[in-house]
């Protein structure tokens, strides 16, 4: 596997290590060290093989993969060293700008299986990216250019997985044939998420969110939302864990629009976010509506129905399906503050609000799992492999 950040950290990609070394692969992951641990790991039946690239040079050279080869040249340097000493069979690249070294190893290995796997819509989310303002970056960058290099890494792949079928139907739309889908979804491993049934303070109305603090992320809306329905329930509050770059014009906006009892937590340990959830009453889902956001599967939501808090999220493609289909909370317009107010007021005034919380508790439990999840990854493999 190559994973361009460190490992452990991507709980997608650490389900996804380990599930294969437990059917009987032997699993080495590629990836960066940007917390100086050692160069050599087995964590849990996986083999780490670490590299030094400094996060620096990683974030300046992510964005231009499509366009400059320096990227694409190092990791298949460093595949082919690994390779002459392990000899391996698969190459499974995380992520899109990853996918450029899958497609240069197939071509000069064609004996090599390579799965691409995407965690988003890589083209797409950098055309949101705050350095796009830049007009030189813009140019350099080319989203036209991620575009036409999508379609070309992916066309030799040997299966490509996603993470929600709106990915794999702009995929096919886009001309990309594949006969080796697997929808991959960001759910739990229940084991993993002990977490206890929300026990809210009785004396407020809290809101949770927790993620990164970006403008896509979608917060500006669901405060200025929030903002409406506490003239109505003053007994509301806003908490918010995680960091970004946009956090600070939020905190202006809460100072200008004079809106209270908002908290910015900062960046938490997982099992500290879970207590902070646990005093919760509303989970939030904000993201603004995108090609990008309307088909990436945040494991948040997963978090919140194994907690049985009831949720709110924006009407993006997947969260919108999956809380229909889940019948664990509502959803409201990406783009009205009115509209999150009249959802959150609902939410609040629904008297099946902890039948809200079980159907999300039972959905978590029977489907949005990753003992069913990962049947999507074992059936990609086996459509190639022996094992």
């Amino acid at each position: 596997m190559l994973l361009d950040n460190d490992y452990p950290k991507d709980e997608r990609v650490e389900k996804e290590a380990e599930t294969l070394h437990k059917l009987g692969h032997d699993v080495y992951i590629l990836a960066t060290n940007f917390n100086d641990r050692q160069k050599y790991a087995n964590i849990n039946g996986v083999n780490i093989i670490r590299l030094n690239l400094s996060k620096t040079i990683k974030n300046k050279l992510h964005p231009f993969a499509a366009t400059l080869p320096f990227y694409t040249w190092y990791w298949k340097r460093k595949v082919v060293q690994l390779f002459n000493t392990y000899s391996f069979d698969v190459i499974h690249c995380h992520d899109l700008p990853l996918c450029s070294v899958g497609y240069e190893i197939k071509k000069q290995f064609p004996s090599i299986k390579y799965f691409a796997d995407l965690h988003e819509n890589f083209p797409n989310l950098i055309q949101g990216m705050s350095y796009m303002k830049n007009a030189f970056v813009k140019r350099a960058v080319n989203v036209k250019l991620w575009y036409n290099k999508e379609r070309k890494w992916l066309k030799n792949a040997d299966g490509i997985i996603v993470t929600a079928p709106g990915m794999k139907q702009r995929l096919q739309s886009a001309g990309i044939v594949q006969n080796n889908w697997g929808i991959v979804e960001n759910t739990i491993r229940l084991k993993d998420f002990n977490i206890e049934e929300a026990k809210p303070d009785k004396n407020y109305i809290t809101l949770f969110y927790s993620g990164g603090i970006t403008i896509h992320r979608g917060l500006q809306i669901a405060l200025e939302g929030y903002s409406i329905a506490k003239e109505k329930y003053k007994n509301l509050r806003f908490w918010i864990v995680g960091a970004g770059k946009y956090e600070g014009e939020l905190r202006k906006m809460i100072t200008s629009k004079n809106i209270k009892d908002v908290t910015f937590w900062g960046w938490k340990s997982q099992p500290d976010m879970f207590r902070i959830m646990q005093n919760s009453d509303i989970g939030i889902i904000p993201h603004l509506r995108s090609e990008h956001t309307n088909n990436t599967s945040p494991n948040k939501i997963f978090h919140y129905f194994r907690a049985k808090i009831p949720v709110l999220v924006s009407n993006c493609d997947y969260l919108k399906e999956v809380i229909l289909k889940s019948q664990a909370g509502l959803y409201y317009n990406d783009q009205s503050p009115n509209d999150f107010a009249n959802q959150l007021i609902e939410l609040i005034l629904s008297k099946d609000k902890k039948g809200f919380g079980h159907n999300g508790y039972e959905a978590v439990s029977q489907k949005y799992n990753w003992t069913i999840t990962q049947k999507e990854l074992k059936s990609v493999y086996n459509k190639i492999t022996l094992k």
